[in-house]
């Protein structure tokens, strides 16, 4: 191999190893339903997470976020439910956002803004899966240390269960992060590999 035909091979090799990423995957470090009887008056902390409306119940969840040494570069946010009211029209699931502090309480009963409805939700189990790209990175960008969420059921009248409290897998956010140091790994390879082919020369 002659230094031109490494020349090549490093050009190719660098614009390859420049898109190199890898998933992080975050776990709940607080998830925890909450229920009230008169609209968010009064509201109770329960030891399940469900979500429905009339007795309302909604479900709060936090995810630690400072474990990101870098800017996300896409992020998908999976939640695992059990739709235990089969038939037409089907559900809806309400997702807010919100900076949140780590720990599940009753005055988050409002919190949060709107990003994303799911509608038509069949009877059953089934993941509900959505990208969380943008949001992620705000936070990331804001320096929040949670990006936590409530769950609603809006005008639904389904109801749901979620989280391994009732065997179901918990909700997760797998973000995909770029890794920089893969690049000088390679070039403090390369720069071995030419130093001994020289030698090799002579």
């Amino acid at each position: 191999m002659n230094f031109k035909n490494i020349f090549s091979f490093t050009i190719i090799f660098c614009s390859l190893i420049s898109t190199a990423a890898t998933a992080s995957i975050i776990t709940p470090t607080d998830m925890t339903g909450l229920r009230s009887f008169d609209g968010g008056a009064n509201v109770l902390l329960l030891s399940f997470d469900a979500v429905k409306s009339g007795t309302e119940d909604r479900t709060i969840a936090h995810f630690d976020i400072s474990s990101l040494t870098y800017m996300p570069q896409s992020s998908i946010f999976d939640i695992p439910i059990d739709n235990i009211d089969p038939g037409l029209p089907g559900g809806i699931f309400e997702v807010y956002a919100f900076a949140g502090d780590g720990v599940v309480s009753i005055d988050e009963w409002n919190a949060g803004s709107l990003i994303h409805t799911f509608y038509g939700i069949e009877g059953g189990y089934s993941t509900l899966s959505f990208d969380i790209t943008t949001l992620l990175q705000n936070a990331y960008t804001n320096g929040d240390t949670y990006l936590s969420f409530n769950f609603r059921a809006g005008d639904g009248t389904d109801r749901f269960w979620l989280s391994d409290v009732v065997g179901i897998a918990e909700p997760t956010i797998t973000s995909t992060v770029p890794v920089p140091a893969a690049f000088w790994l390679f070039v403090t390879g390369l720069s071995l590999f030419y130093g001994f082919f020289r030698k090799n020369q002579h």
